[in-house]
């Protein structure tokens, strides 16, 4: 008779005990839900907002609206009338022919470079020197 309640008793904590881990398990799903559809409307907020910032900015940034603030600020602005042309001076170690740099560095392959290039009739670029 003892060992029958104790099996009972056993059956019966662990069937009360898995009651309340579903029970938790479902209070816990419908939280996170709760919690999902508040963030969401939260962000649907946010977007409508940035969408409504962002359309005017657009708007702000529209040439006719900038046209007439330029007007109404009355700058005085024209348009340039004369062309100017900087000349930069050539700096002269810019100016060094790469092929001479190049065969000092490998010992004369790119001579022999050349001499397959012509042989097998590839295009190649034609350097200063």
């Amino acid at each position: 008779m003892i060992k029958f309640t104790m099996k009972v008793l056993i059956l019966l904590v662990c069937f009360t005990s898995s009651m309340v881990l579903y029970v938790h398990g479902q209070i816990s799903i419908f939280q996170i839900s709760y919690d999902l559809n508040k963030k969401t409307e939260v962000l649907k907020e946010k977007q409508e907002i940035f969408n409504g910032v962002k359309l005017e900015i657009d708007r702000l940034k529209a040439p006719r609206l900038l046209e007439s603030k330029l007007q109404k600020m009355d700058l005085d602005l024209i348009l340039p009338q004369n062309v100017q042309i900087v000349k930069v001076p050539a700096i002269p170690q810019m100016t060094q022919p790469l092929q001479s740099s190049l065969s000092k560095s490998t010992g004369g392959f790119a001579s022999s470079f050349d001499f397959f290039g012509k042989w097998v009739n590839v295009a190649q670029a034609k350097m200063d020197t």
